[in-house]
């Protein structure tokens, strides 16, 4: 059996600490036959910002050509001329659906707009349909019935890196179909009844993206049980994949893998290293080493005591993340995770970021400490997002006997609790857990707050959320302050590691 201290000697050869930077962040490489992409600066990436000067190249592979379904019975591919007001109707009638939100469209031409912003390269590159290209991958992982340690099954690409297995969603397909089909064709393993977990679905694959075409991902994690006869399955290397084996989660392979599934490995073992229980110390070494990516656009496969910290988060900052841990300490919270949304209905100007702006901003922040994570559930949807709506779509899909949901409330929030749509509704969905915002309330000494709060709720519910108060003397930030501090160019903010260059790059409240 490998020792736990061959394990470490492996991860300490790693050439450095292992991170990956948010989606929309990641530097785009190439596929082989592109043309050089334009040279985009990231604080002209978004498409709501003007860049007269962007002239990229336009590039479509010949064979999207042949492959033209309009053309060629069983042709796979988007016709090359669509006129604008189809490009709409495709959109409006679900025929482009993006994980990502309404899709955006090109003013003049109708082409639908990469979600992630400029790429420096027009057209469809290799993708055969406009807009989003939707792919399905399976992570499958079990642990090593001779060696203890969390194992990966992967297949040998024809390039020779190693891969997790998946392919392209097939027309009338689902994802979840696309992934377990990919897993038969090309490594022989047929699942079980095992229910994956949905990890991961939005922008994926970088090196074929362009403005107008790119992949998005559908990524399912199967944790295989010792009794299921995949456990103990052979792997055979099928269809295109050269070869097909389970091989040790290391450091070393996750920054070796095809493309982004490195990525796609690390947010699985993210989400799954939260509500495990009782991993062997092999197993727990091994997470360790893998780095937190803490990014979750699936939240129906939660459980544990799961807390809720939503805002707008313009910018994230250092009180931000403290108040998330001490709840987090405080209720034997199992994670925390944060909901930026889209527009509060309690304030008349939305937020400066965008969406993605926030999301990135809150990814950074975050990946420090593996109990947080962000979520994209509201930031997805555009307009005003009620706190209610989203915890009732959240206690539909999660059983309540095996998840507890918690709302993490400021103590000025609590002010104007009222205000809030169907706020009564809102201790019947989650257990409030109020934190002390210094200098605004003293919440369990607040007589009229007190008052206020029985007369609205009732007293046994004030009684219960009082005794889940947070105590929080840190310095009483305001993002509105914070912004101004951006704009006046100061050093020193208190913003977590990572945002602060991130704010400075795309220019942010400058």
């Amino acid at each position: 059996m490998l020792a736990i201290d061959q394990f470490k000697a492996v991860a300490a050869s790693s050439q450095a600490p292992l991170t990956f930077p948010p989606y929309s962040e990641r530097p785009l490489t190439t596929a082989v036959g592109y043309p050089e992409r334009y040279a985009v600066p990231p604080h002209l990436r978004a498409w709501r910002h003007s860049y007269e000067n962007y002239k990229p190249p336009f590039y479509e592979s010949p064979k999207l050509a042949l492959n033209d379904r309009t053309v060629t019975p069983g042709g796979w591919a988007d016709p090359a001329v669509v006129l604008r007001a189809e490009f709409l109707a495709w959109s409006a009638h679900g025929r482009m659906k993006s994980f990502e939100g309404p899709i955006q469209h090109d003013p003049d031409s109708g082409r639908p707009l990469n979600p992630l912003g400029r790429t420096g390269i027009q057209g469809r590159g290799l993708l055969g349909k406009w807009g989003p290209n939707h792919a399905a991958d399976a992570i499958v992982t079990r642990i090593s019935p001779s060696t203890g340690f969390l194992e990966v099954l992967l297949i040998q690409r024809g390039c020779g890196a190693w891969a997790i297995p998946g392919g392209m969603v097939d027309d009338g397909e689902t994802p979840l179909t696309a992934a377990t089909r990919e897993l038969a064709e090309e490594t022989g393993l047929v699942m079980d009844k095992t229910t994956p977990r949905v990890v991961y679905q939005g922008v994926g694959d970088g090196p074929r993206v362009t403005d107008n075409a790119w992949i998005e991902t559908s990524a399912y994690h199967y944790h295989i049980a010792p009794e299921s006869t995949v456990h103990s399955s052979t792997p055979t290397g099928l269809s295109d994949a050269l070869d097909a084996k389970w091989m040790t989660v290391t450091p070393d392979l996750i920054r070796s893998l095809y493309a982004n599934h490195g990525e796609l490995l690390s947010m699985a073992l993210s989400q799954w290293r939260v509500t495990h229980t009782a991993p062997s110390a092999e197993v727990r070494q091994q997470l360790a080493e893998v780095p937190h990516l803490p990014l979750l656009t699936n939240m129906e496969f939660l459980s544990g005591r799961i807390g809720i910290l939503g805002g707008s988060f313009d910018p994230v900052h250092n009180s931000h993340i403290e108040i998330g841990r001490r709840a987090a300490l405080h209720h034997n919270l199992d994670a925390v995770i944060y909901l930026p949304t889209g527009q509060n209905p309690l304030k008349e100007h939305g937020p400066q970021a965008s969406p993605q702006e926030r999301v990135d901003m809150l990814f950074y922040a975050l990946r420090h400490d593996p109990r947080m994570f962000v979520a994209t559930l509201e930031a997805r949807v555009p307009g005003v997002a009620y706190t209610v709506e989203t915890l009732a779509r959240l206690r539909e899909k999660l059983p309540p006997d095996q998840c507890e949901l918690f709302l993490i409330i400021g103590a000025d929030s609590l002010q104007h609790f009222s205000e809030w749509r169907d706020y009564d509704r809102i201790p019947t969905l989650a257990e409030l857990i109020p934190v002390e915002r210094p200098g605004i309330s003293d919440i369990a000494n607040d007589e009229q707050l007190r008052r206020k709060l029985t007369k609205e709720l009732g007293t046994s519910t004030v009684t219960r959320f009082l005794a889940n108060v947070v105590p929080y003397e840190g310095h009483p930030l305001s993002s509105t302050e914070l912004r101004q501090r951006i704009a006046d160019r100061e050093e020193n903010l208190p913003l977590p590691p990572g945002v602060s260059e991130y704010t400075t790059e795309r220019g942010l409240y400058r």
